[in-house]
């Protein structure tokens, strides 16, 4: 949730205890639970074999993530498969004036930008339009849409913008899918776009995000999309038996040994995270070679996460909390007037099936 580091620098710290990316956080208020906002938010599953995904639709009014910093095409709240469930919301509520997240050891309140689940992919770094737009202007956040830029202040993806226009989305679904295509039109700024996701889920625990863009404006497009990847299992919190392999080495010292260790190309976390406890990870041996595009994250109870891109990726970081742990790989974008890129994440949720969900049952 901090703004990801260069791919040549490492970080494994422990945070205070509000973690709020810079300044301290203020004290939470107008606290919405999460199963509440869930409860009221649109959202469509998909199955295949013994996997079942839940994912929220966009909606304006009443959608389960209405932040302006995540795309708001397939955010995945959960997938169950082998009596596990993989995924699942993270904090416990939702509060406005939280600018990144809160943790006191009992509960984890996330600030609106913030409360996303699931492979959560943000288009950031530079932002279309955001520099050279004055103040009043407009900007494009892709796949939320075009925003009111408020002050001369620098970008922060954790501050709530006016949306100007969300533009027109439409949703097609079929058992095994769901597509989203939404469309930005091109206005005085000579930025717009077509922007199209597909979730397809298959048997044996596989799940695709494939991903167009097209430039309809006259302007190019150039931004990085990363997926932050908020990977859960079974609700548990991170710690012994979660690890995170990648397909190059990791850099071999730890600032924070007591908590988790490198070896090779594999971080395995020590001890259980505690409220404050924050492990970062930037690998500085990422090339443009599609193959290290991959990761495997395994958690308890034989439960693994595999996944692997088509597109090189530029940089990955790795970040966690108690209650989350992501891989976070980035793909750079350069779309010219008229082009369009087009890029697929593959996953495979896997569980040897000893252990079941306290929470759910088998599907």
């Amino acid at each position: 949730m901090r703004p990801s580091l260069p791919a040549s620098s490492l970080l494994l710290a422990a945070a205070a205890l509000l973690v709020g990316a810079g300044a301290p956080e203020e004290t939470p208020r107008n606290i919405v639970d999460v199963r509440a906002v869930l409860a009221g938010a649109p959202i469509t599953t998909l199955h295949a074999g013994d996997m079942t995904v839940t994912i929220a639709l966009p909606d304006a009014v009443h959608g389960f993530y209405r932040g302006t910093r995540f795309d708001w095409a397939g955010m995945i709240v959960e997938a169950r498969r082998q009596g596990h469930r993989f995924y699942g919301p993270w904090f416990d509520g939702i509060a406005p004036n939280i600018r990144d997240f809160i943790d006191d050891g009992h509960r984890l309140i996330a600030g609106p930008q913030t409360a996303a689940t699931g492979p959560a992919e943000e288009f950031i770094d530079p932002i279309p339009g955001y520099n050279e737009a004055p103040v009043g202007g407009t900007f494009l956040k892709i796949g939320v849409g075009r925003l009111r830029k408020t002050d001369a202040l620098r970008y922060s993806r954790f501050r709530s913008y006016a949306i100007v226009d969300n533009g027109s989305w439409r949703v097609r679904r079929t058992a095994q899918t769901v597509t989203f295509r939404q469309m930005i039109a091109p206005d005085a700024s000579g930025y717009g776009y077509i922007y199209e996701k597909m979730v397809r889920v298959r048997s044996g625990g596989r799940l695709e995000i494939g991903h167009r863009l097209v430039n309809i404006g006259n302007r190019p497009i150039s931004t990085q999309v990363y997926n932050h990847n908020f990977t859960r299992f079974d609700d548990r919190d991170i710690g012994p038996g979660v690890s995170i392999d990648l397909p190059y080495p990791l850099p071999e010292s730890t600032a924070t040994p007591h908590l988790a260790s490198v070896k090779g190309s594999t971080l395995s976390y020590l001890a259980p995270l505690a409220a404050g406890d924050h492990v970062t990870l930037s690998p500085n041996s990422v090339t443009a070679d599609p193959g290290t595009s991959g990761f495997t994250i395994a958690g308890p109870g034989g439960m693994k996460l595999r996944a692997a891109s088509d597109t090189p990726i530029i940089r990955a970081q790795i970040w966690s909390i108690r209650r989350v742990v992501a891989v976070e790989p980035f793909i750079a974008i350069q779309l010219p007037a008229g082009v369009e890129k087009r890029w697929v994440w593959r996953y495979n949720l896997s569980a040897n099936g000893q252990h079941r969900s306290k929470n759910h049952s088998e599907n």
